[in-house]
């Protein structure tokens, strides 16, 4: 009676350390499948000093992943800035998706903000042609105010 008491002890002491065995990982505690993103990404003029290591490497993904602004250039953020591309928008690309991550936003958030900003079908050109203007003559962003006085509210 006394061995069938033990029985189930053992058997659960042997699956235990069988449970605890780690296989699949290196000597350095790595999976040996791990990502390609796992590599953390460093870029000329893009300070990411201030970002953890959790940050830096969900940062890393990003510009790893999403292409570049310029539609004729079919390379990822990080490549366009590494190799130094024609295009001007490559740079503040990275340093939006940085700002992204400082500020705790979701994969998804971070993904649709950058589209948003700028993919060039969504972005507007306004001609404002000799409008009267204020502020500098290379803005960042340009606010436009429209004003229609044929309606007779606006009219009044």
């Amino acid at each position: 009676m006394n061995r069938f008491r033990l029985t189930p002890l053992i058997l659960l002491a042997l699956v235990t350390i069988g449970a605890t065995c780690n296989r699949n990982s290196d000597e350095t505690g790595e999976a040996p499948n791990a990502s390609a993103s796992a590599v953390k990404v460093e870029l000329e003029g893009i300070d990411t000093g201030s970002l953890t290591s959790r940050e830096h490497q969900l940062w890393s993904g990003f510009v790893s992943e999403l292409l570049a602004p310029c539609p004729d250039v079919a390379v990822s953020v990080a490549q366009c800035v590494k190799e130094k591309r024609a295009c001007e928008l490559c740079k503040p690309a990275a340093s939006f998706l940085l700002r992204q991550v400082q500020a705790g936003r979701p994969k998804a958030d971070v993904k649709d903000a950058y589209e948003l900003r700028f993919d060039p079908k969504k972005v507007k050109t306004i001609v404002i042609g000799d409008s009267p203007v204020k502020g500098p003559d290379d803005p960042v962003v340009t606010m436009v105010e429209f004003a229609d006085f044929e309606c007779p509210a606006c009219g009044a």
